[in-house]
């Protein structure tokens, strides 16, 4: 995937044999992406509480994998804009060790379509 990134202007997603989607990887990200992903680690023993204070507070987000003290979850970006989201996760004080905030990378989206085909 990184590949296709780096070298494409286009790309087509295929899934069983036909192409799902097409696109740049702007639109594929606007289309197929469900939103900013956050990703953080947190401190032993405190990802029951960020995972509380991401799902509950004004980040109002969706816990999509988590892994002990590792969570990813889903922002709605008509919920909370990026520079809101950077500072909320920044005066959070709840056991996060670091975070990050990003787009949907073609890996998330590609995994989107493959599910959206198989339901």
């Amino acid at each position: 995937m990184e590949e296709a990134v780096a070298i494409s202007d286009r790309i087509a997603v295929v899934v069983k044999g036909k192409v799902a989607a097409d696109g740049t990887v702007a639109e594929l990200q606007q289309k197929y992406g469900e939103g900013f992903v956050l990703e953080v680690m947190c401190e032993a023993g405190c990802g029951d509480k960020v995972e509380e204070f991401v799902i509950q507070g004004s980040l109002c987000g969706v816990l999509k994998e988590r892994f002990d003290e590792r969570l990813k979850f889903i922002l709605d970006p008509s919920v909370v804009d990026l520079a809101s989201a950077f500072e909320i996760m920044e005066s959070t004080k709840c056991g996060v060790k670091f975070f990050s905030i990003s787009h949907a990378t073609m890996e998330d989206i590609f995994m989107n379509l493959l599910l959206k085909k198989n339901n």
